[in-house]
């Protein structure tokens, strides 16, 4: 997707810890020669020098909450009033973003989600531009070869098999 002057962007940093972040705001320009982007970013006054591998027009799709943490994934996958909270931070995410929502639904008993695959549970329905998404957050449990865990709440179209 080719952006232009005055898209929503979503820019991915790193903070003092070493954490990835995501920052929003509205691309002024980009050099494609030297791959960079001059990005306004929300509550900074002036344009951020950006590589351009790290900007990303702002779409529903694009926006996630992310934790890159053994112990929140497995208290995630045990303790369903925890995988609620995750439907509120997405959409609080999502309002950072730009992103305009028509409706959410969350999905499961008392709105704690379905488990519907081994490592993911649908959290809700959303509806935005006329187009239809879940709302899921996957889960990378931490095993003895892999100990780190993660957990990525994001939103997918929703596609119906026939």
């Amino acid at each position: 997707m080719k952006m232009r002057t005055g898209d929503r962007v979503r820019v991915h940093r790193t903070d003092e810890a070493g954490m990835a972040v995501f920052v929003y705001g509205y691309l002024d320009r980009v050099d494609h020669e030297k791959d960079y982007a001059f990005v306004f970013v929300d509550d900074e006054l002036r344009a951020s020098h950006c590589p351009l591998r790290d900007v990303q027009p702002v779409q529903i799709t694009t926006v996630e909450v992310r934790f890159d943490s053994s112990e929140l994934c497995l208290a995630l996958a045990h303790n369903p009033p925890l995988r609620r909270g995750l439907v509120f931070m997405w959409q609080a995410e999502a309002e950072l973003a730009g992103i305009e929502l028509d409706r959410l639904e969350p999905l499961g008993d008392d709105g704690n989600g379905l488990h519907d695959h081994v490592d993911s549970w649908a959290l809700a329905v959303l509806e935005a531009g006329g187009e239809t998404f879940w709302l899921r957050m996957w889960a990378q449990v931490p095993t003895p070869s892999a100990p780190d865990g993660l957990v990525r709440v994001c939103a997918e179209p929703q596609h119906w098999d026939s």
